[in-house]
């Protein structure tokens, strides 16, 4: 009875396997770019931040990189370790310092450092340290990738596939449709290659992302993607399958179909940002996509080169506030995420303890958490002031769509404004886990406290029975005594 149960039900998945499959050639048609069309994944920028809880290691892992010389082709006493101290002691914010082009040993790149612990799939990188305040500088690397590795989204979404039964937790089965296979392959892939980016980073210049090694730690980023035909962030009409649900293609796969959540600049003529959606697993990333013949005037006085890498090349010092201030919302939503772990921990463990030494060392450890949130806190709100250098000559930025253009305002001041709410929401969640922290320190006094004087109550009561108990010994004898005399 139980083999015939197995086979009834491999036969049902049988069924419908053969059911979903008769979609899967239209499925891969649409999900794969059709005729002329090149989908080329340029380049890649990655933010991170040199707080005082990480500086430490930032300056030692830089002094003993290629890129601690600087730009040593300008100045060769420039040393970019050197640099962030006399940042971090000026009491005036901005200013930046290039860092070397550092390049692949086999990349045929004219660079100024040659780095030979350089992933594969990286040509160049091209990076700059940016002085937000005294205490925060930002760290903005852009990775150009080799041609070969520009072609790995189009070689995913081109593979063709067929549905495929997934066995989920607790036994359900999940039918992966072609179009799925190739989003989770193109967010594998997108995120393979960044990860390879930021553990070069932590290797040579970490900041608080890149030398975190929790899998939360995600270091913020941006994409740059270009095609041949079709427009990025434009709205398209989703195609129907003949008696069947909505069809995803290839642009829709990509997350760049809809421009519901796109912004363009006059400063940055044909191309188109997106931001990422609710759902996406890839939250901390932004893409910045264009169409190749609508960029062509772009960096066509740059050095000879590939379109995209002249494009990335200019790009670099047009959005880097941008990304900074992208990556900022990222940096204090980290901090946030830290100091709530650290709460709840707090409240689920109760505010005593038996080791008093081990306890007062959870104080001063949380208490040293909250002062470096505060003093981010603070960094976050010296940013957002009118004067600073990032809100003189912002990236204005518009909403693609027409239906949200009005409403939406400019991308610059809504960024803005919520940096701002995210500081204050930071600074009140510091302030709470440090009177929670002193409230458990003080208890573990007052514990103390009442077993000391727990002790001494025995120990008195110890004292008066020993007494009773030496009066009466006394007595006796003496009772003795005086019998004996008489």
């Amino acid at each position: 009875m139980r083999d015939n149960s197995r086979d009834e039900v491999q036969e049902e998945l049988d069924n419908s396997l053969a059911f979903f499959r008769k979609d899967d050639a239209e499925a891969n048609r649409m999900s794969s770019p059709s005729g002329s069309e090149r989908v080329r994944w340029a380049s890649f920028w990655l933010v991170d931040f040199i707080t005082p809880e990480v500086l430490p290691q930032t300056i030692q892992q830089l002094q003993a990189s290629p890129l601690e010389r600087g730009c040593s082709s300008f100045d060769p006493r420039n040393r970019a370790s050197e640099w962030i101290g006399q940042a971090r002691s000026m009491p005036v914010s901005g200013g930046f310092m290039n860092l070397p082009a550092c390049t692949h040993p086999h990349a045929g790149w004219l660079g100024t450092a040659k780095c030979d612990d350089l992933p594969d799939e990286i040509k160049l990188v091209q990076g700059s340290i940016h002085s937000l305040t005294p205490g925060l500088q930002a760290i903005l690397a852009c990775f150009y990738l080799t041609d070969s590795a520009q072609t790995l989204l189009q070689e995913v979404l081109t593979t063709d596939r067929q549905t495929e039964a997934v066995e989920l937790e607790g036994g359900s089965i999940l039918f992966s449709s072609p179009s799925q296979q190739k989003t989770d392959d193109l967010l594998l892939t997108r995120q393979a290659v960044r990860s390879s980016g930021a553990e070069w980073m932590g290797r040579n210049i970490p900041g608080v992302f890149t030398s975190c090694v929790s899998s939360r730690c995600n270091t913020p980023a941006c994409d740059f993607v270009t095609t041949r035909n079709r427009v990025p962030f434009a709205r398209y009409a989703k195609k129907r399958h003949e008696g069947s649900a909505f069809v995803d293609d290839y642009m829709s796969i990509m997350r760049m179909e809809g421009d519901w959540d796109a912004w363009a600049s006059d400063e940055l003529p044909g191309f188109h940002l997106g931001l990422p959606g609710g759902f996406t697993d890839d939250r901390q990333v932004l893409t910045l996509a264009a169409r190749e013949r609508d960029i062509t005037h772009f960096a066509e006085k740059m050095y000879a080169g590939p379109l995209a890498h002249r494009s990335t090349h200019k790009l670099h010092h047009i959005i880097d506030d941008l990304l900074i201030t992208w990556g900022l919302h990222l940096l204090a939503e980290h901090y946030h995420a830290n100091l709530s772990e650290q709460r709840d921990s707090w409240n689920a463990q109760g505010l005593t303890t038996a080791d008093a030494g081990a306890r007062a060392q959870q104080a001063a450890t949380t208490l040293g958490k909250v002062a470096d949130s505060r003093a981010l806190s603070r960094d976050l709100i010296a940013v957002t002031k009118p004067d600073h250098p990032f809100q003189r000559a912002p990236l204005r930025l518009k909403a693609v769509s027409s239906v949200f253009r009005e409403r939406a305002g400019e991308l610059h001041g809504g960024m803005t404004d919520m940096l701002r709410r995210k500081a204050s929401s930071l600074d009140t969640l510091s302030s709470d886990l440090e009177a929670l922290t002193v409230a458990g320190s003080n208890l573990d006094v007052a514990s103390a406290s009442l077993s000391l004087q727990k002790r001494m109550t025995r120990l008195t009561k110890w004292l008066v029975a020993f007494t009773v108990v030496l009066v009466i010994l006394t007595a006796v004898l003496i009772y003795k005594a005086c019998v004996s005399a008489s």
